[in-house]
């Protein structure tokens, strides 16, 4: 009877040092987006580091969002696809928004269409990872 708590002590502390090691990498990435944003000029970027910079912006976002699900004790309790589906939405959505408001297409219009495609997204996988 023993052995079966002490394993799932093992594998407690194990998840914990993985967590550990990606709360390090995400970390990193926040720290390193900042620098590239700090250090460098939009107006001086060529087109193709300009594309990064959204990327790094994701990057970013991510990080943040997966670092809050986990100070919030949220990573726990969803499995990894609505992690996922979660992560997903809070990091698509600003990205997608800021693209459009760089290229000055940014309307409410946009905005109230971007929410609620990802809404009806949003519940539709619900729905859907329900099933399974």
């Amino acid at each position: 009877m023993q052995e079966p708590e002490t394993l799932s002590i093992n594998e407690s502390s194990r998840q914990q040092v993985g967590l550990g090691r990606h709360r390090i990498f995400y970390v990193i990435i926040i720290v390193a987006g900042a620098c590239f944003f700090g250090l460098t000029s939009p107006r001086e970027l060529p087109l193709p580091l300009l594309l990064v910079s959204f990327v790094v912006v994701g990057a970013m976002l991510y990080s943040a969002v997966r670092l809050a699900l986990v100070a919030a004790s949220l990573d726990r309790r969803l499995t990894s696809l609505q992690r996922r589906a979660v992560t997903g939405t809070l990091v698509v959505l600003p990205v997608l928004l800021l693209m459009l408001q760089s290229i000055g297409q940014l309307t409410i219009r946009d905005v109230v269409t971007l929410c609620l495609l990802f809404g009806i997204g949003f519940f539709y996988f619900e729905r859907i990872l329900q099933k399974q």
